[in-house]
């Protein structure tokens, strides 16, 4: 297998993140001009490389919408200018090849030409291989390609002909993830396994697995308060965003970042708070996430048959632009937020303070007119004890039906 970059006739070919062709330093796939429709050609004929594809089902599946008299005769002139086009970049057949047989046609790449997702399934193949015998060596492919990932396959392409390959080759490197930590772990690598999640997660942002993964690692190198940290922001956002509860599988995993006599106590602790009697509360009632997330539930079965709203409100500070926010002033701005809150929103409400840099809000029995002044009533506080030209406070409210 030819390696990318290696010796000046080599055609080098990428897809994983963006797709280039480049041949002697220079990305011929940027002088597309007026190629679309080649470069797309192109990108079909390499995904089903020494396949034979027929001229009807090539047009059928590229351009569906187009009706043709004589479809052999439109793809044979499409493969032509092709060919012409890609020989003026000086490729030859040591390249690849497009050939034809019975109004079918053909692409295969030549002994000068490399592509990442080849080089990907060898070193997959590889890896998988040695894994159990040479672990070392096995990490090893794996780092690789993991690097060598950069994003979907093709991702400028939106036709269901690339999802298969795409997902394949997605699956390639999630699972390359999971072995590489899985190795990690038998050796007590525990950060290494924490490197490679964060990594994976730049790349791959929405994978419950590969969280899963991350905090996974995150507890093992005795890291639980980022662990914690990590689960209460992407289960906050999955909820704000889509309402979605944690899975069993997140819920497992937070079992292991907080023990089960440390939930009791967290649990008796809060139930204290509201129970005790004689004691006095100021202000609305603060909790600690678990709980706020018990409260919500409980609440909404005592609305299911009344069909009232419950409104979930969330005050977020970030930077400008969606940045996160400065550090150096998070922490007094964070403290300074709490107290408006305790102090501006009434007695039976109740906030938690999600992450360092978020706090929800469960408003029972208003209405989403009078839920929405009251986060306006917060935000001005906010600006006016906090003159901060750093940081922004985003105030979003959810109405959700019991």
């Amino acid at each position: 297998m030819l390696k990318g970059g290696q010796g000046q006739d080599l055609l080098e070919l990428r897809t994983l993140g963006q797709f280039t062709a480049r041949y002697k330093a220079a990305v011929i796939s940027d002088k597309a001009g007026r190629s679309n429709m080649l470069w797309e050609l192109f990108k079909y004929l390499l995904t089903n490389r020494g396949c034979h594809l027929s001229a009807e089902s090539v047009l059928e599946i590229l351009w569906p919408d187009k009706q043709y008299q004589d479809s052999r005769s439109v793809l044979k002139a499409q493969v032509h200018r092709l060919k012409k086009m890609l020989s003026e970049s000086a490729l030859g057949d040591d390249h690849l090849t497009i050939t034809s047989a019975q109004g079918c046609y053909r692409l295969d790449l030549g002994r000068l030409c490399w592509m990442d997702t080849d080089l990907l399934e060898d070193l997959f193949n590889k890896a998988n291989k040695l894994s159990a015998s040479h672990p070392a060596e096995a990490m090893e492919a794996y780092r690789r390609l993991i690097s060598l990932y950069r994003g979907d396959y093709l991702p400028e392409i939106n036709s269901p002909w690339v999802f298969y390959a795409r997902h394949n080759y997605l699956r390639i490197f999630l699972q390359s993830v999971y072995n590489l930590n899985s190795l990690y772990g038998h050796a007590r690598m525990y950060l290494d396994a924490v490197r490679t999640c964060e990594e994976a997660l730049q790349v791959v942002p929405f994978e419950e697995e590969l969280h899963i993964c991350y905090l996974q690692g995150l507890i093992d190198a005795g890291k639980k308060g980022e662990a914690r940290a990590h689960y209460e922001n992407i289960t906050s956002r999955n909820y704000l965003e889509t309402g979605a509860e944690p899975t069993v599988k997140m819920k497992n995993i937070y079992q292991q970042i907080s023990h089960k006599n440390e939930k009791a106590e967290l649990d008796l602790s809060n139930i204290q708070e509201m129970a005790v009697e004689g004691k006095k509360v100021e202000g609305a009632f603060n909790c600690r996430p678990d709980f706020f997330r018990f409260l919500y539930r409980l609440e909404k079965r005592r609305l299911d048959r009344k069909n009232s709203p419950i409104l979930l409100g969330s005050l977020t500070l970030t930077g400008h632009h969606y940045s996160p926010p400065p550090s150096d002033i998070l922490g007094a701005a964070t403290a300074s937020l709490k107290n408006i809150i305790s102090a501006s929103i009434r007695k039976g409400d109740v906030y938690t303070q999600w992450n360092e840099a978020q706090f929800l809000l469960l408003l029972p029995d208003l209405t989403p007119e009078t839920g929405e002044k009251v986060l306006q009533r917060l935000n001005h506080k906010f600006e006016q004890e906090i003159a901060s030209k750093e940081l922004v406070l985003r105030c979003k409210l959810e109405s959700l039906l019991g």
